[in-house]
């Protein structure tokens, strides 16, 4: 039995565990809403083709948020360690900026790649590598050339007030 006023180890990070966590999937959807909405009004505004084909990119550019939010959050806990406002600002820019677009191309590229593998040759082949690396790397290409473009509208300056929000918290 203890005392009341004894010590519990872990007792004080128990119930602030389920609240983190809860925030963390909690900006997570909405990092990833806000960049599938980005691609959303990017393309309406270029006046792209189909109400389809809008909704498949924006999924990606959501899912490539979601998985970039994630990683953003571990890349900063491993790259920061000081306790300027400054310091933390930029690392916190930089991580969700690098981890968006990278989840995102990664994703566009995966997509990139299972529409083009019909024409590929059969896997255990030094052909099907060689079609597989050249695929990949033209579709990170082209995220870069055309994929980028669609974060201007939104995300830019929700990357900032984000980033400005995960600073503040992080005090």
């Amino acid at each position: 039995m203890t005392s009341p006023d004894r010590h519990v180890p872990g007792a004080a990070t128990q119930g602030a565990r389920p609240a983190a966590m809860l925030q963390f999937a909690t900006g997570a959807a909405l990092w990833g809403a806000l960049m599938a909405l980005s691609a959303a009004v990017s393309l309406i505004w270029l006046d792209w083709r189909t109400d389809e084909q809008i909704r498949a990119v924006s999924t990606i550019f959501g899912l490539g948020g979601v998985v970039g939010y994630l990683l953003a959050r571990i890349g900063f806990r491993l790259t920061i360690a000081t306790q300027r406002i400054e310091a933390r600002f930029a690392a916190h820019l930089f991580t969700l900026a690098a981890g968006t677009i990278g989840a995102t191309a990664t994703l566009y590229a995966m997509h990139h790649r299972v529409y083009f593998a019909q024409w590929h040759a059969s896997f255990p082949s030094v052909d099907w590598t060689l079609q597989l690396i050249f695929t990949i790397l033209g579709a990170f290409y082209q995220f870069a050339a055309l994929g980028l473009r669609l974060y201007l509208p939104v995300g830019v300056p929700a990357l900032i007030v984000f980033a400005l929000c995960l600073t503040a918290r992080a005090r």
